[in-house]
């Protein structure tokens, strides 16, 4: 038997802010590891800082004294501390493997550069982590990045869980993780709630695992199908409804009262999403829970699934998601966000509304191809929407590797800054110690600049957000105030308000 420690760094900045959300698979993996027969812990840094700034990483590690340490590097802003932690518990002899999408994507340079590294799982690692506790590291380990006995990098077969491994797996068995209860309590957010409009806030909010991969190609994001594909996933694998529904029943039972649903391959999507609300429907279970969906794979929901989900969830504080990314269908389609119309997306989130959903729609400023007319037209739709009483997010793509764009600069007609492993490691330091980088978003395009783009950010701030009357309504609506406080509220706050939008054109000169 193998001690194991699963390490999540998160984001830990000096400004106070701390990101703990883990990528699932880091629970699923400990899972299989313990039912081999192996002690595991799951141990999520910036949650346990954020609970105690004395918090010592070393000091747990020589309290616990694992003899294999997995370090998640999912996203790159907190690949500095997944370094920084892989060299401490090397210092402490235990054996490194780091996983996940930044991980897979620079697996190559990682190993060749960095001894303190013993190997990287390239994309599923569940059975691949499994097998090399038990064996060692050895070539037969499939997805395993490692340096053999002349330093020589060698590159992995490929393995890819089927159906019915991942409907094996378990990723809810939150006994492996230090801290569960304040984890869980840790992932709703107030302000998420605000901006969708929702009135709910959840005391208990967590993610449904439905499966993994992509058939898309999205300018900006690095879980796309070619990535995918070269990590042995060539088209979306999803889990059975039937698996599905139980782990929904079994959430519902730990005190979970709002699921986040991201997974949606769309058009796989829809036949498995009328599949599993046919099980929820034929079981008759009982859901009080609310669900938190995004449909965001570049298409619109039917309305028979719209109206399946009202039938099932309760709706009044549920909130669907859509993610056209700008209001020119021109630029949807250039990059990869479907190609219908914006009279076809208002009237999808009518259906939305009209079935008793909050409805919220996404969009970035600064796509590739996207001119300052193009975004002035997104901010006008965005808000034309808002007198719809549809929730808003609207912010800057950060340039990730991995994503087409930063694979195929020329071809979407942009300059990228951060172009290495170690360009992002540096840019992941910058975030930590608070220090702004020289390159805040990495890019620019042909027709806009890094800077330009930074300031139609905080245009479209200002022309959406910093409007007193929807601030105050939106305030209003969601925290349930009565008329009588609410005007109260309102004449102080136009005093504050004032000033704040003075403080806002000061932060743009």
């Amino acid at each position: 038997m193998s001690k194991i420690l699963l390490v999540h760094p998160g984001l830990i900045a000096d400004d106070g802010t701390y990101y703990t959300i883990m990528p699932m698979g880091i629970v699923s993996i400990g899972d299989k590891l313990l039912k081999d027969g192996h002690e595991v812990k799951i141990l999520n840094v910036a949650l346990e800082k954020k609970k105690n700034k004395n918090f010592s990483f070393e000091e747990y590690l020589e309290n616990f004294s694992p003899d294999f340490v997995g370090i998640d590097m999912q996203w790159y802003p907190y690949i500095y501390d997944s370094m920084l932690y892989a060299e401490i518990s090397k210092r402490k002899g235990a054996k490194i493997i780091l996983g996940g999408f930044n991980a897979s994507i620079f697996a190559k340079d990682i190993i060749d550069r960095f001894n303190f590294i013993d190997g990287v799982i390239v994309g599923e690692a569940e059975i691949p982590f499994s097998e090399l506790v038990k064996s060692g590291i050895k070539e037969d380990i499939p997805n395993l990045v490692y340096r053999d006995r002349n330093g020589r990098v060698v590159i992995p077969s490929k393995y890819i869980n089927s159906s019915e491994v991942l409907d094996e797996l378990d990723f809810y068995n939150f006994d492996l993780i230090e801290s569960k209860d304040y984890y869980l309590s840790s992932t709703s957010s107030t302000g998420n709630y605000i901006i969708t409009n929702s009135s709910y806030i959840p005391k208990k909010l967590y993610f449904l695992f439905l499966g993994r991969g992509c058939y898309k190609f999205c300018s900006y994001c690095s879980a796309n199908v070619y990535n995918f594909s070269k990590f042995g996933i060539k088209k979306p694998v999803f889990r059975s409804p039937r698996v599905v529904v139980q782990d929904i029943l079994r959430l519902q039972n730990m005190g979970v009262d709002m699921l986040h649903i991201e997974f949606d391959p769309h058009p796989f999507s829809e036949r498995f999403y009328r599949e599993l609300l046919d099980e929820i429907r034929w079981k008759r279970f009982k859901i009080d829970l609310g669900i938190n969906i995004g449909f965001w794979a570049g298409g619109l929901p039917h309305e028979d699934i719209i109206k399946g989900l009202a039938q099932v969830f309760p709706s009044k504080i549920s909130v669907i998601e859509l993610s056209p990314e700008s209001a020119d269908q021109r630029i949807r389609r250039l990059n990869g966000r479907g190609d219908y119309s914006n009279e076809d997306l208002v009237d999808n989130l009518l259906k939305i509304k009209k079935n008793g959903f909050h409805a919220c729609v996404y969009f970035f400023c600064g796509l590739p191809f996207e001119t300052e007319k193009d975004v002035n037209k997104t901010i006008d739709f965005a808000k034309y929407l808002r007198q719809k009483d549809i929730g808003l997010n609207l912010f800057v793509p950060s340039l990730e590797p991995g994503s087409p764009m930063w694979l195929h600069p020329n071809k979407y007609g942009v300059k990228i800054f951060r172009k290495t492993f170690e360009d992002f490691l540096y840019h992941s330091f910058c975030l930590k110690i608070g220090r702004f980088p020289e390159h805040p978003i990495g890019y620019e395009t042909n027709f806009l600049s890094e800077k330009k783009i930074m300031e139609l950010e905080m245009e479209a701030y200002s022309k959406i957000y910093l409007d007193l009357r929807y601030i105050m309504n939106r305030f209003k609506h969601s925290l349930k105030v009565s008329d009588n406080i609410y005007k109260k509220i309102k004449v102080s706050t136009s005093i504050l308000f004032k000033n704040y939008k003075g403080i806002w054109e000061f932060k743009k000169t």
